[in-house]
């Protein structure tokens, strides 16, 4: 998971933990609010996003693996990342039972 937390803000966008264990209901709204575009997960945790309209990527999928074996990755070495670009959203449970990021 650290590797893909590097990846992702090598190419420049932010990531948001989401718990698999939370309700559908606030997994829904964070998926929402932070207007994701991908989920990015272990096999075992992927029916908990059958329900989203999002793409989904499991870790431990073994054509993932052949993928990453087979083909040579192309990456941004400078992706002209400042201190202003986002880094990562954390939910809290909000004092009104909202999540708040």
């Amino acid at each position: 998971m650290i590797v893909s937390i590097l990846a992702v803000w090598k190419s420049g966008a932010a990531f948001v933990p989401v718990d698999p264990s939370y309700p559908d209901e606030r997994i829904q709204f964070i998926l929402q609010d932070t207007k994701a575009k991908i989920v990015i997960s272990n096999k075992k945790y992927m029916t908990r996003f059958d329900r989203y309209d999002i793409m989904t990527i499991a870790l431990d999928c073994s054509l993932l693996n052949q993928f990453m074996n087979n083909n040579q990755m192309a990456f941004n070495s400078d992706p002209n990342t400042t201190k202003n670009n986002l880094a990562y959203v954390i939910y809290t449970s909000g004092t009104t039972g909202q999540p708040k990021g």
